[in-house]
């Protein structure tokens, strides 16, 4: 059967084709100078710095800001409050979670002999940490956008304009997708048949 949409049909008429004389220079406005010429000063930041340059105080501020504002009239704590170097503590402790995995969260305040980690314990108490995770919030809920990302788009709108100021351009990009997996409702989850990783977010 033929759609009658026009649009339709026009799609499936088209046909991809192989160009040997596409000269990709054409399309590159500048050439692009190797990263020691572009931001020599990066070459020799310590990680941390490197971090602050995508998460700096902006995004921090940000997430300060609604945190606080979701847990005095969303979560009824009306002295609740974070300064930066707690919530920069926090996501440490979120990214050493990301490669020493243990199998609950609680276990990283764990004193048994087996499990101890010094680290966590030593910056952050268990109960202020959850705290702050029941509250963490990037959005403000009365203020939301109509898009499915709407809670954590003013990260990435800071996040985006970070990594223009400090990315590494060049003539041929390689774009690929990974899928976070995510088992929740949520209209942005997808589901994508015969793969190792079917349910999440495509990124």
């Amino acid at each position: 059967a033929v759609s009658s949409d026009p649009a339709s049909n026009k799609l499936a008429s088209l046909r991809w084709t192989s160009r040997e004389d596409l000269n990709i220079s054409e399309h590159t406005s500048q050439e692009v100078k190797p990263l020691v010429e572009e931001f020599p000063a990066l070459t020799t930041a310590s990680p941390y710095n490197l971090f602050k340059l995508f998460c700096d105080d902006v995004m921090l501020d940000l997430m300060i800001s609604e945190t606080c504002r979701h847990a005095q009239t969303q979560k009824n704590i009306p002295g609740f409050c974070v300064s930066n170097g707690e919530m920069e503590q926090f996501f440490a402790i979120l990214l050493f979670s990301g490669y020493v995995k243990l199998p609950e969260e609680r276990m990283y305040w764990s004193r048994s002999e087996d499990i101890n980690v010094s680290f966590t314990q030593s910056i952050m108490s268990r109960d202020r940490f959850l705290q702050i995770k029941r509250c963490l919030h990037i959005a403000d809920n009365a203020n939301l956008g109509n898009s499915k990302t709407a809670k954590i788009q003013p990260i990435y709108d800071v996040l985006n304009n970070n990594l223009l100021q400090f990315g590494c351009f060049s003539k041929h990009l390689s774009i690929d997708e990974s899928m976070v997996p995510y088992f929740g409702g949520h209209s942005a989850k997808m589901f994508i048949k015969r793969k190792p990783i079917r349910f999440g977010y495509k990124l």
